[in-house]
């Protein structure tokens, strides 16, 4: 998990605690030591290497990345390793053995055997599960804006900017 959000984090955690529940298999993370996700892994009771670590030298069966770094440098380490690699949303890193893209709406573009996702691989915790209403609810009216924690691109802003444009009184939540 990479970055100064805890993102990542959080949904690799949904991943790591249904490892450990279901398939006996204790995940160990490689992240950025933050104090968020020191203590968010703690009270998860994972353990946690620094993000520089020497991820081959761990010897793991198999590696997940959820990072916006690159990947192709250690992607081609791994796979010398003979280390099964996964690969959450990036697309773009066709090296993995399995690539997921968590994100509602999305499809893939061609045909592969490794490349997934779409609104059904939502990673998603289960206590953030049993939330879940048991039917939809009805079609309201408005816009819920969110682009998740870090927002790098400025994209709330863009969008607050754009909707200002619109003529009338949109009701708008934005979740930041």
């Amino acid at each position: 998990a990479g970055g100064p959000g805890l993102g990542h984090l959080a949904r690799l955690l949904a991943v790591a605690e249904n490892l450990r529940s279901d398939h006996n298999i204790q995940p160990t993370f490689v992240c950025h030591k933050s104090s968020g996700s020191i203590k968010m892994l703690a009270r998860n009771g994972f353990p946690m290497h620094p993000h520089n670590v020497d991820m081959v030298g761990l010897n793991p069966a198999a590696v997940i990345l959820d990072s916006k770094d690159p990947c192709e440098n250690l992607l081609t380490d791994l796979k010398a390793g003979n280390i099964t690699t996964v690969v959450i949303d990036r697309p773009d890193c066709l090296e993995a053995d399995l690539i997921v893209v968590p994100c509602f709406g999305w499809q893939a573009g061609r045909e592969s055997e490794k490349l997934f996702g779409g609104s059904e691989f939502q990673l998603l915790r289960g206590d953030i599960l049993k939330l879940r209403p048991p039917s939809p609810p009805e079609a309201g009216e408005g816009i819920v804006v969110s682009f998740g924690g870090e927002d790098p691109f400025h994209l709330t802003e863009k969008t607050a900017r754009a909707l200002a444009q619109f003529p009338g009184d949109i009701p708008t939540i934005f979740i930041i």
